[in-house]
């Protein structure tokens, strides 16, 4: 007997499932978006055309379609793991990781041996500065699946952070032999040499890792820091900056109050026959700037690594170029002070004092890490050199036998300029700003 076979039920959404998932693949979002959208216009209660929908949205950084999209599929499906795994993707994405764990918790009660649940919980605890909570999700992440690379990086990471580098460094090199070609690990390796003074093996990785992803910003970090420990001043001057962030803020107050008092007291060793008032306010602003030593002696040495065989590899376009630009006027500044101290001229003198005002607001041109802060600083810093040049003209041209009040407000506004740069330059410099 003979029975016809009857073709599977037509799904109408396969197909724009299917096309969906190749355009995903490759990485057309903006094109797999509208085939999941269609496929959503024809099975409206399926959670799982906006689950897809939500990452390609949070690929392009359209968060807030993203949410509406992942959450809309836990709405509709809510016991459902992956569902739960991609929408804790995307708070994990736009840094919510409070909610991105209650999201990956309930996932991990559908599903308690999925890994990649396992692993993405663990990296929300990391970036809470819950290091010893990451390290016990890795272990039983390790438990689950031996050889998983993510699990020894995981663990790596916190050890690292915890100060622990000998123990970092033993589940990263694991994580390498299983994904050698892993740019993170090769730049979280290279820290944890650097931390440990082998320069050479810290070099390697560093190199490494940008080899693998050129635009790796913490790699690079991680190589211009090992060329500036290759030399005892660079360690001298990072390690101080190092121990001014570590202190407390009283602590770090006295220590600029130390730096006034001998920097005040030499100039007025050299040039005691000058107002003591006058002299006071004009290099007053100049030694209230918090951290001597990364605003002026850090630029140097950036100036110095640039034109190194590595510089390029180890800085961007815009550091390396701005570094050198930086240093040459740190060196002129220099240079034009030593010159009003030999010829006893207050005036060239107090022309070092503004180009030094000057160059801490320059510094913060090109210290943020979003181009529209960058933009802000240099319109700031403008401002500074619009005040710097009214007063030269006043200096030199309008009244150029003695000083006048007007010069020392001039002066005394670019250096109040210089110190607020530093505090708008951090106020500034986030994504969202």
């Amino acid at each position: 007997m003979n029975v016809e076979k009857r073709p599977p039920p037509f799904d109408p959404g396969e197909n724009f499932r299917r096309r969906g998932e190749m355009l995903m693949t490759a990485k057309r979002y903006e094109a797999a978006i509208e085939q999941f959208l269609q496929w959503m216009a024809v099975d409206p209660e399926s959670g799982w055309p906006h689950s897809r929908l939500g990452i390609c949205f949070s690929n392009l950084k359209k968060h807030d379609d993203a949410l509406y999209h992942a959450r809309k599929a836990v709405e509709l499906s809510p016991e459902s793991a992956p569902y739960r795994f991609n929408l804790a993707l995307v708070y994990y994405r736009i840094e919510d990781y409070d909610q991105a764990r209650i999201e990956l918790r309930e996932a991990l009660r559908f599903r308690p041996q999925d890994v990649q649940t396992r692993a993405l919980l663990g990296w929300c605890d990391f970036y809470t500065n819950r290091e010893k909570r990451a390290i016990a999700h890795a272990n039983k992440l390790l438990a689950i699946e031996p050889d998983n690379y993510e699990g020894f990086f995981l663990r790596g990471a916190s050890y690292f952070d915890l100060g622990l580098f000998d123990k970092a460094v033993i589940d990263l090199d694991e994580a390498l032999r299983l994904e050698p070609e892993e740019g993170r690990v090769h730049s979280w390796v290279g820290w944890c040499r650097l931390h440990q003074r082998r320069w050479d093996e810290a070099q390697y990785h560093f190199e490494s890792a940008l080899r693998l992803r050129p635009q790796m910003r913490r790699a690079r970090d991680g190589l211009l820091e090992t060329l500036k420990a290759r030399s005892p001043l660079s360690r001298w001057a990072v390690g101080h900056v190092r121990w001014q962030e570590r202190i407390t803020k009283s602590r770090k107050t006295i220590v600029q109050v130390i730096y006034g008092i001998v920097a005040y007291g030499m100039v007025w060793s050299l040039l005691g026959h000058l107002s003591a008032v006058a002299w006071l306010l004009s290099i007053l602003p100049l030694l209230l700037i918090a951290g001597l030593t990364d605003t002026f002696l850090l630029p140097l040495l950036d100036g110095l690594v640039s034109w190194h065989r590595l510089g390029s590899l180890a800085m961007g376009r815009w550091q390396r170029y701005g570094s050198r630009v930086l240093s040459a006027m740190l060196l002129g500044g220099v240079g034009v002070g030593i010159w009003g101290l030999v010829l006893w001229d207050e005036v060239i003198f107090g022309a070092a004092l503004v180009l030094g005002y000057l160059l801490v607001m320059y510094v913060q041109i090109w210290k943020p890490l979003y181009r529209h802060a960058r933009r802000k600083m240099a319109l700031y810093a403008g401002v500074g050199t619009l005040l710097a040049v009214l007063l030269a003209v006043d200096l030199f041209y309008l009244d150029p036998e003695r000083a006048t009040w007007a010069e020392a407000i001039l002066e005394n506004m670019i250096g109040a300029m210089a110190i607020w740069s530093m505090p708008m330059r951090r106020l500034i410099d986030w994504p969202n700003n």
